[in-house]
């Protein structure tokens, strides 16, 4: 048993995304693998790195521009629309999820 393995097994809930597994999940590509051994399943692992660990993503506040992007993009798309958030994520330069949840969480009500 590895050490990390003995970490998450002492959780009986998935566990608390520490700065040791942020390092191994940075380190490793596997998404696979690291689930595995993180008690988590691959997407989790790959949405975590995209999201929030991987270094050329912004992170921060969203400026009137880019929430003025995300609105037209949904205009033209629609919520659902195949690709969306992919696409808005290689345009803006965040994650995916991050710009999905600011759409559903301040710009749809608005």
């Amino acid at each position: 048993m590895t050490a990390l393995y003995s970490l998450v097994k002492q959780h009986t809930i998935k566990p608390h995304w520490s700065k040791r597994l942020k390092v191994m999940t940075q380190e490793r590509i596997d998404w696979k693998a690291i689930g595995q051994e993180l008690g988590r399943v691959q997407r989790d692992c790959n949405n975590k790195w995209d999201s929030i660990l991987a270094s050329k993503m912004k992170k921060g506040p969203y400026t009137a521009e880019e929430d003025a992007l995300i609105r037209q993009r949904v205009m033209e798309w629609g919520d659902k629309g195949p690709g969306l958030w992919a696409s808005l994520q290689e345009e803006m330069g965040r994650g995916a999820n991050s710009i999905n949840q600011r759409w559903t969480m301040s710009l749809r009500k608005k």
